[in-house]
This record gives C-alpha cells, structure tokens and sequence, in this order.
C-alpha cells in the first residue's frame, strides 16, 4: 500500500489523474511481476525474456528514481514500503547497482540454465505467483501481518513523539570585502570594517535523528491544535480514523456511532479523527465530533478506510480494519 501512495504522487507529478485509481491495483502488479521475474530467474526458466524484462523494468524505475532525486518530486519511491525508508539519491543508487547486475545477467545469458525437472519448476513458477498474488490481497482487505510503522500495537506514541538527537545547527554570517565573500561564526566575527555584512545563514552541522512520529497532530474546527486533548486522556480510548472521506465505507457509520454510545457507557472515550473537509464532514450528518488530521499521517496509523485503534492511555493496544468490525463485546476483551 506504501507503494500504492507512492505510485499516486507519481500521477500527480507527471499530470495523469486518471491513473490515480490504477495506482493500488498496480502496487499489487508490479510486486508480484518482480517476484514472478526473480523465481524464473533462479530457476533458469525462460531466460531470454526473464533477463530483458529485467532489464526493461531497471531502467524505466531507474529513470523514475532519477527524476524524483533531482526534481525533488517525489521524496521515497515506496521501493520496500515503510519496512526500509529510502532518500530519493539511495533509491538511484540502488537502481543504478540493480542495473549494472542485470547487464551482468545479459552478458552472460547463455549459462543461465534450468536445473529442476521441467513439471517441478512449473509447479514452483505456480506457488510462487499464487503464494505472492494471494499475500497482498490478504493485507489489503485486512491489515499488514507485520507492521514497520511507528503505529504497530504495542508502541506508546507519546515516548515516540519525542526527539532522539535534537540537529546541531550553527549560526553563519557573511561579509564581503573586495568582492570576496566570506563566512563567519558569532564568535569571530570580522573587525575590520573593510568587511560588509551580506547575510545570515543557518548551517547544518549534524540533521539529528528526528522523533520516531513527529506529525501526529490534532486540529479542531477552529484550526487550533488540540493534540493533548488526546494524550491527556488516560485510560482506554478508541481512535476511529477515516482517512478520506469520499473513500470510506459510509455502511459503517451507523455501526461507529452505536459503538460510540456503548463504549463510553462502560468508561471507553472515542475520538474520530479524519482529512476530509468540512464540507465532507457535513455530509456525513453524524453526530459523532471530528478532528482534523494530516492525511499521510492517518494513512500511517491505520491503512484501513475507516479504521479502528484502541490505545490504553498512549499504547496501541488493538487496530481493527472496516472489514473486521468489531463489536463492544470484542473491544471490551482488549480493554481490561
């Protein structure tokens, strides 16, 4: 689904719109092609076409990873989703390596043999595909089986909100003198008045290591930012998130909003959390109070539309997707 986002903003850079509902349906194509590729490859099977597929494939996310690293369009290919986060420039390394191996395997195509009795490795290719097909559209439906987010159950996203190495940043002044531009610290700043003051810059010296989650952020209608009203909350509390309005599964919203009612009946708060608009909030004609959340952030929380997170005081302790819904019975067996 990372890869799916991604894919999305790659739509929008280039100006094909149209595209943007293919994007999920593409993320799961793509993948299983790739594995599809690297099974017929290590079995040796059909490799004219494995190698130049291969190699078609490098070269056209070669240039993709390229464009997003020098326009600065697109900041993470969504290459291995959120399990390895990858800078635009690593992104084109790593296509550059990938391209010169597969240029190997062109060179040396005529050894690359198949070694398996032909029915076995025909039945291999099979499971493969299926067991790769299979395997996303399971986590689609439902949720993803292991979970590299800073969101996984079990995390307190207040501990993670905090800043591991704060960035050091030193305060640079430039003069000039005979047309020469030179830099200075606060401390040593130039005497001689020879020198013209130009401008201040800020230097990173060292990026730090940001907060784990560092855009988790409640907005009310006013565009104050509420967020403690959530983090000061302490016991139980049900976090229902729906990402984008136009999108979610408004068959459900009958099912929240009676949840709503029976969970707080016996001591479980709610709060409902959304990106979409207030004109979109309007429609919805629920009584349920909304805050407003930066969408990318709520698609890290949970990929589902809507979904479900319980959390003891800041702990994640359960998520649900639309498509498990569960009832007060379920959520009470997690809120002990």
């Amino acid at each position: 689904m990372g890869f799916g986002f991604k894919l999305e903003e790659y739509f929008e850079v280039f100006g094909t719109l149209f595209m943007i509902p293919l994007a999920m349906p593409m993320a799961i194509v793509i993948c299983v092609f790739e594995v599809l590729l690297g099974i017929l490859l290590l079995l040796g099977k059909y490799s004219k076409w494995t190698v130049r597929l291969l190699l078609a494939m490098i070269v056209f996310f070669t240039f993709l990873t390229f464009y997003s690293a020098y326009f600065d369009k697109v900041t993470d290919c969504g290459c291995f989703g959120d399990a390895i986060s990858l800078t635009p420039w690593e992104s084109f390394t790593k296509d550059i390596i990938l391209l010169v191996l597969i240029l190997v395997l062109l060179a040396g195509e005529k050894h690359i043999k198949e070694f398996l009795p032909s029915k076995l490795a025909n039945r291999i290719t099979l499971l493969g595909t299926l067991g790769s097909l299979i395997f996303p559209l399971y986590t689609y439906r439902y949720l993803p089986v292991v979970d590299f987010r800073p969101y996984k159950i079990g995390n307190d996203i207040e501990e993670l909100m905090v800043t591991i190495r704060p960035p050091d940043i030193e305060m640079v002044f430039i003069y000039e003198k005979d047309g020469v531009k030179e830099e200075f610290s606060m401390d040593a700043l130039p005497k001689d008045p020879g020198y013209k003051y130009v401008d201040r810059i800020d230097k990173v010296l060292d990026p730090g290591e940001p907060a784990p989650i560092h855009d988790f952020a409640f907005y009310n209608t006013d565009g104050e930012e509420v967020t403690n009203v959530f983090l000061d909350k302490k016991g139980y509390k049900l976090l229902t998130v729906q990402y984008d309005i136009s999108k979610t599964d408004l068959s459900l919203q009958d099912d929240m909003e009676q949840l709503e009612k029976d969970l707080n009946d016996k001591g479980v708060t709610s709060f409902h959390v959304s990106a979409g608009t207030s004109d979109e909030m309007k429609e919805l004609n629920s009584p349920m109070s909304y805050y407003s959340v930066d969408k990318t952030t709520l698609k890290t929380i949970i990929r589902s539309n809507p979904g479900l997170v319980l959390f003891k005081d800041n702990v994640i302790v359960m998520k649900w997707p639309s498509t498990r819904f569960p009832d007060v019975e379920e959520v009470m067996k997690y809120a002990k």
